[in-house]
């Protein structure tokens, strides 16, 4: 495991907060100067993407698109997880590219729900008012084993980023794995499984973060 978390995806111009073999998303080795993120050094925690989520998407004509989100948005802040910690599998294999490449996505949130029509592709969920929402929380059978979570977790290489969450402290364990710990929008801290939050739909009711009609979450 990483020395305080996973590095960021382009770290700069000091090269100790590189790792061996890492590149950066130019393809740029240790001490590459472009691009340089504006990112923690280290991190080993990962938010809610439902929250807040990537800064990109803004301009996507007829798609849906990201927004902000307020805190009064969010009803139940005692039971809407805000962040969490990333899985280590296997040095933190789970937030790097699929393809094997030495990418660090230590910048991305965790997206809790699927499309109805579009799946793990959130943005691609038809615009229509449905009465029911479009999104719904990825099946338990998306998550896999923690000796099971590939490369790639937080991408492309699984049916749902949940897999990219941790499940490595002791105490309570579930086929999927330990626990992590999970902070809530209203501040207090909880140790619980993956499994847990998706079975008690603990990352909320309403993908607050992406635009167009019907961004509630089915409940079955």
């Amino acid at each position: 495991m990483f020395n305080g978390g996973a590095p960021a995806t382009n770290p700069g111009a000091m090269e100790k907060d590189w790792e061996m073999g890492q590149v950066n998303e130019l393809g740029g080795g240790p001490g590459a100067t472009t691009p340089t993120d504006r990112q923690v050094k280290r991190i080993a925690f990962t938010g809610n993407a439902a929250i807040f989520p990537r800064n990109k998407f803004f301009d996507s004509p007829g798609e849906r698109k990201n927004q902000f989100v307020k805190d009064s948005d969010i009803q139940f802040s005692s039971n809407t997880i805000l962040v969490t910690e990333f899985n280590p599998n296997r040095s933190y294999e789970a937030i790097q590219g699929s393809s094997g490449e030495g990418l660090f996505k230590s910048h991305r949130p965790i997206t809790p729900f699927v499309g109805l029509s579009s799946g793990i592709n959130v943005y691609a969920e038809p615009r229509q008012m449905r009465a029911e929402g479009r999104y719904k929380y990825a099946s338990i059978d998306d998550i896999l084993a923690e000796d099971e979570v590939p490369v790639g977790a937080i991408d492309e290489a699984s049916t749902t980023t949940l897999n990219a969450v941790g499940r490595h402290h002791p105490g309570t364990k579930t086929s999927k794995g330990g626990t992590a710990n999970f902070a809530f929008v209203d501040g207090h801290v909880e140790s619980t499984t993956i499994q847990a939050t998706v079975e008690k739909q603990r990352w909320g009711d309403k993908f607050w973060s992406i635009t167009g009609a019907s961004n509630n979450v089915d409940p079955r």
